[in-house]
């Protein structure tokens, strides 16, 4: 099992990065629409907004505004496996504004969905974007240590430090 969970690993970080970033986008999307909902069960303690129409266009709107936030703050624009706190800061930046930003709509169209939801949905969904992100930074970096060998670099330049960092960042 643990040869296969591996396998599936490698194959996800030999992903091309339009792939990767396609795989990013979607998980956001299912992330905000969990938050979202879980927002609205915790704070209303029941699921019967489930049967509401502004649930689904707060829903709706939850998606729309996180995805166009996320991407204009170019959270698409880095590499997973390398994401640093400076990442995470504008992860938890981006959900704030989010949640800010789905609370002004929420006032606009007069949704029949509780104010504080927003900020319940605006804490999941930073625990959930970030929590998955880090996931796969420790991952990949526990991949690539397993079966490292130590080698010698020969000679002094440029050449030798992009040597030195192209094998320090292969996960082989």
């Amino acid at each position: 099992m643990l040869a296969q969970n591996k396998k599936i690993l490698m194959w996800l970080f030999a992903l091309s990065g339009l792939s990767k970033r396609l795989l990013q986008v979607t998980y956001d999307i299912f992330a905000t629409s969990i938050a979202f909902l879980i927002a609205l069960a915790l704070r209303l303690e029941t699921v019967d907004f489930f049967y509401l129409v502004d649930t689904y266009i707060g829903l709706l709107m939850a998606i729309t505004v996180t995805f166009f936030i996320f991407t204009v703050n170019g959270l698409y624009n880095n590499i997973t496996r390398y994401i640093s706190i400076k990442t995470v800061i504008n992860i938890v930046i981006s959900s704030a504004f989010s949640c800010t930003v789905l609370l002004s709509i929420i006032l606009l169209l007069k949704l029949d969905i509780p104010f504080s939801t927003s900020l319940i949905f605006g804490m999941l969904l930073c625990m959930f974007v970030a929590g998955m992100r880090l996931f796969f930074r420790y991952v990949s970096q526990n991949l690539s240590q397993i079966k490292r060998e130590n080698v010698a670099i020969y000679g002094a330049g440029s050449a030798g430090i992009q040597l030195m960092d192209a094998l320090r960042q292969s996960p082989y």
